[in-house]
């Protein structure tokens, strides 16, 4: 009996996993990792210090543990079955309103730069020196980052606990939608002020004034909000010679939801989007 419930509960979770529609993540490894990275190495920290804070940031999205789509499908989504661990795990790190669950979603707003954890008010975590702290603060600045794609009252997918559940804002488009994702949408306020809010938390931890001050980096920032494409982001990234020319350092991109190429244009034959569609075939091929 247990053997056969586990499988009716794994395969409900795929079939609402492929769901087409359902959008429960937020900022993508554009952001999480490849703003995060840049950004600290702005204010000043060593290559390795940012590629920790990025690897911390993006690994939130990455893990089986604390991914917004399968976490959430599996803790509230399925009939007669609630995990209540998961459904807190998503609450923490990507919806993390003053309200746990089991709260109904108009207690449960999430407002920018405001991150809390068992009704009490999340700070970023001190720095030591070591890897652990620093990876430690990107999973916070995830978090953070998150509550401002996430702002407002979550929006609960078809069928699932509305107690227990999240989504994508009705604010923001709703579950089914993948407005909260894209930077250029949100190009004017939100990008800039979670960006800038970003950067003080990164240039406190260095511990003296940033290596260049935000009015220099802001028109830079605006350009990434504003990019609609793999290509164009792929292009943003390696403006910085010194940490994204090579290829291998902007793959956090491959992955991303955004168009190949900006509308009505084609990419270029040697471009960033030929090497994506290279690695999605190999991807496919190995799985199949």
């Amino acid at each position: 009996m247990m053997r056969r419930t586990n499988a009716r509960v794994l395969l409900a979770a795929v079939l609402l996993l492929v769901s087409p529609n359902w959008q429960a993540a937020a900022w993508e490894a554009d952001v999480h990792y490849g703003l995060t990275k840049w950004l600290a190495l702005q204010v000043g920290l060593s290559n390795d210090q940012a590629e920790w804070i990025a690897h911390g940031d993006q690994g939130v999205d990455a893990s089986w543990f604390t991914d917004p789509l399968t976490v959430t499908a599996v803790s509230a989504c399925i009939p007669n079955y609630t995990d209540p661990v998961g459904s807190t795990l998503i609450h923490n790190n990507h919806f993390a309103s003053k309200a746990d669950t089991p709260n109904l979603p108009a207690d449960r707003s999430v407002k920018p730069s405001e991150v809390w954890q068992d009704a009490r008010r999340r700070l970023p975590p001190p720095i030591d020196g070591s890897q652990a702290s620093f990876l430690a603060l990107g999973r916070f600045l995830h978090a953070f980052q998150d509550s401002w794609s996430h702002q407002g009252i979550p929006d609960i997918p078809l069928h699932c606990k509305e107690e227990w559940a999240f989504g994508h804002p009705a604010a923001r488009g709703g579950w089914n939608c993948h407005n909260a994702d894209l930077t250029y949408i949100w190009q004017d306020r939100d990008v800039p002020e979670m960006a800038y809010a970003t950067y003080q938390i990164l240039a406190n931890v260095l511990g003296r004034p940033p290596l260049v001050d935000w009015k220099v980096l802001e028109p830079a920032v605006h350009e990434f909000a504003i990019a609609g494409s793999k290509e164009a982001k792929d292009a943003w990234f390696e403006k910085d010679k010194q940490h994204f020319s090579e290829q291998k350092d902007r793959e956090f991109l491959k992955d991303i939801s955004l168009p190949d190429c900006e509308p009505n244009r084609q990419c270029k034959p040697d471009s960033w989007q030929i090497l994506f569609g290279q690695s999605r075939d190999i991807i496919r091929k190995e799985a199949s």
